[in-house]
């Protein structure tokens, strides 16, 4: 941040008393700047056994395929997020309250926080090309764009998804990527 927000003077790093993690903080008016991760949300559609892939138009991983996602404003929960990201990239709108939560994933080396939450639908819906996205589809996983994935340290992820939706039985994940680029899941309960 570089400057102190309440008074203008120059941030300084360290710990500050009473806390147990170095950051920057104001000396004179004793603001304490805390770096807190962000938090995204991703929705993953599904209708029988096909998945809703959408093919990134901007940066991070410009003309790969991803699902919709994007990051969670102010004043809005994650559903409401999910539902607002959906509609911003590809014109579906479903609302909020269809939104269910799938797993909780953590970025450690870029402090973000994930938040996915699957939608079924009774129909394969359309898609527009937008800002955000070049081009979408319906995949079964035999036909997913494994190949071209924006973020293919997921792909056991993805297609773990792609089994629970077969299944018709469905987790809550919990997990991260570490520093490594590696993904570790945490199991739930006891």
């Amino acid at each position: 941040m570089g400057f102190c927000y309440r008074c203008g003077n120059v941030l300084e790093e360290g710990m500050p008393q009473g806390d147990n993690r170095v950051r920057e903080y104001c000396r004179n008016c004793g603001y304490v700047h805390y770096k807190n991760p962000t938090v995204l949300v991703a929705v993953v559609l599904y209708c029988g056994d096909q998945l809703f892939w959408a093919k990134r138009a901007i940066e991070p991983a410009k003309g790969l395929w991803s699902f919709p996602s994007g990051y969670i404003e102010s004043n809005e929960t994650p559903q409401q997020a999910a539902s607002r990201e959906l509609f911003e990239e590809t014109r579906i709108g479903i609302p909020s309250e269809h939104m269910l939560l799938m797993s909780i994933g953590s970025v450690l080396s870029i402090d973000q926080i994930y938040m996915s939450f699957r939608c079924p639908v009774t129909e394969l819906i359309e898609a527009s090309i937008t800002e955000e996205t070049e081009d979408w589809g319906w995949f079964n996983e035999a036909e997913a764009p494994w190949q071209t994935m924006a973020y293919p340290e997921l792909e056991p992820n993805f297609r773990e998804i792609y089994q629970w939706v077969k299944s018709g039985h469905f987790n809550i994940r919990i997990g991260e990527i570490s520093y490594s680029g590696s993904y570790q899941q945490f199991p739930l309960g006891d």
